[in-house]
């Protein structure tokens, strides 16, 4: 059964990718923002009972012109917390208050500037961090099970596959042959469907048909070659490696046979030419004695092929062209 459909604005989240992760990373965040603001809170409310006891009085003896509330912020443990909100979390003139205690009494700038570290940079940075290091998490906890739904998904496709090939072995040998598949590619997109779940073009097909058919038979048992499609799948380096072997054992079959062919041919010619000087060194010879007045030589040890090859060259005028003169 298949899975219902989300809405339109979910699927408009989804297709966009980084959208969909800074969502995913915020909802994986919620938990370390709420126990990075109880800390928050515990860390100023643990100050502010410092802040009631040890600079309270010295505040409240100073007068603030034009702000009514500075002289009794750290009047309680709620004033001063709310006065640490303000002033640190929210960042707004932490020297209002600050800097005319600490210079009343500047033994008070020890306490002002441990607060102010270890709630600015100490807690606050903590929380960030371990935020963001939530959103990582998420982010790669969701890369994996997708992994594992994609794995999931190939293995449940492996048993349809295997009834695919079985329902094509028509002479139910166990074995497929490249047209066979090649055939259901073009004709059965069940088949075809499988193959692009397994990220199967059509030009791969082939190739890792090469890589199976071992023995260069043309036919492939069927369910080793889903077992092994599978093994290549989820494995790019074998893929790799088998795909090279089979390039380089094509080329290498490919040179032998030009290299063969080359043979075969400079071995016709260099045969050609020793049967044409055989022949122009024996007519040679019979004009030299013909022109000297000695016998002729005998031609009856000539081989047969050469005496035929006179005269056809003697028949086609071909004394001419080897610089010979009929007498």
């Amino acid at each position: 059964p298949h899975s219902p459909r989300p809405p339109p604005p979910f699927r408009i989240v989804l297709s966009v990718r980084e959208l969909y992760f800074l969502l995913n990373g915020l909802l994986s965040s919620f938990k370390a923002i709420f126990f990075g603001t109880v800390l928050l809170a515990l860390m100023l409310a643990l100050w502010s009972i410092v802040l009631v006891e040890f600079v309270h009085p010295t505040n409240a003896s100073i007068e603030y012109d034009g702000c009514e509330r500075c002289s009794h912020g750290y009047a309680s443990v709620p004033s001063s917390m709310l006065t640490l909100f303000q002033t640190i979390i929210a960042g707004d003139s932490w020297g209002m208050i600050s800097i005319p205690v600490i210079e009343h009494e500047p033994a008070l700038a020890i306490i002002m500037v441990a607060i102010l570290v270890s709630v600015s940079l100490g807690v606050m940075n903590l929380i960030l961090a371990v935020i963001v290091e939530s959103a990582a998490e998420a982010r790669e906890s969701d890369m994996e099970q997708k992994a594992k739904e994609k794995t999931k998904e190939q293995q449940s496709t492996k048993l349809e596959l295997l009834k695919l090939c079985s329902d094509m072995d028509k002479d139910m040998s166990g074995t497929l042959t490249l047209n066979e598949l090649v055939d259901a590619w073009r004709e059965i997109p069940a088949f075809r469907r499988v193959m692009q779940v397994l990220d199967v073009t059509h030009r791969e097909l082939g190739e890792i048909f090469q890589v199976l058919d071992v023995d260069r038979s043309g036919e492939v048992d069927y369910q080793e070659f889903v077992d092994q499609l599978y093994d290549l799948r989820n494995n790019d380096i074998r893929l790799m490696l088998a795909l090279t072997r089979l390039s380089v054992w094509e080329c290498k079959s490919e040179l032998d046979a030009k290299l063969d062919l080359a043979v075969a041919e400079m071995s016709a010619r260099t045969e050609q030419q020793l049967r044409a000087v055989e022949l122009n060194t024996r007519m040679v010879e019979c004009v030299a004695a013909r022109v000297s007045g000695h016998p002729l030589p005998n031609l009856k040890s000539m081989p047969s092929s050469v005496l035929r090859e006179a005269s056809r060259e003697r028949r086609g005028g071909s004394s001419a062209s080897l610089g010979v003169v009929p007498t």
